[in-house]
């Protein structure tokens, strides 16, 4: 019973404007709004307000988010969106150096680009260097034999023949880029 008052005075509410004016009926307001309002809390739909329109939609019994990935139907299976803590390749790709992630080198030519430069015996340098290291200016960098020198995502860039492995060098700015096991 106190709900039904409660939906009827707020109907009155919205029609009059205020609670003030639907207790006491003001001679300026327009004729007949307070019959209006009256039969308003009168009526059916007056005393029961309806159901919000959302308020029977299905629940969902699973999270929208399981260990940082989105869990809903075709939902990508191990984003970068996904926190490190739960996917080892974003784990491994934060602490990958953001210069080695302009190269993108499949293993088919990394092979391609290892097997060019053995033959194309470059002497092996004796530098410690690793991705994102600045080489210093007395290690030579050599151009990138003809075969693999197209390469998508090699264009433009040098190499430096280590004992065990091939550096993939920026020359303008020599840091290396990518490091291929020879």
């Amino acid at each position: 019973m106190h709900h039904q008052f409660v939906t009827g005075v707020a109907l009155a509410v919205l029609l009059l404007g205020s609670p003030a004016v639907a207790q006491q009926p003001d001679s300026k307001s327009a004729p007949g709004q307070q019959e209006q309002a009256e039969k308003a809390m009168s009526s059916e739909s007056g005393r029961t307000a309806p159901a919000e329109p959302g308020a029977h939609a299905p629940t969902q019994d699973a999270a929208v988010l399981w260990n940082g990935a989105l869990n809903v139907p075709d939902a990508p299976a191990d984003s970068q969106t996904i926190p490190a803590k739960f996917s080892e390749r974003n784990d491994a790709l934060d602490k990958q150096p953001i210069m080695a992630l302009r190269v993108k080198l499949t293993d088919e030519q990394k092979r391609t680009l290892a097997d060019a430069v053995k033959t194309a015996a470059a002497p092996a340098a004796d530098v410690k260097a690793e991705v994102s290291t600045e080489l210093p200016v007395n290690v030579p960098l050599a151009d990138l034999p003809a075969a693999v020198a197209e390469l998508p995502g090699v264009h433009g860039l040098k190499y430096v023949r280590l004992a065990d492995r091939l550096l993939l060098v920026q020359p303008g700015n020599r840091v290396v880029v990518s490091e291929i096991a020879l």
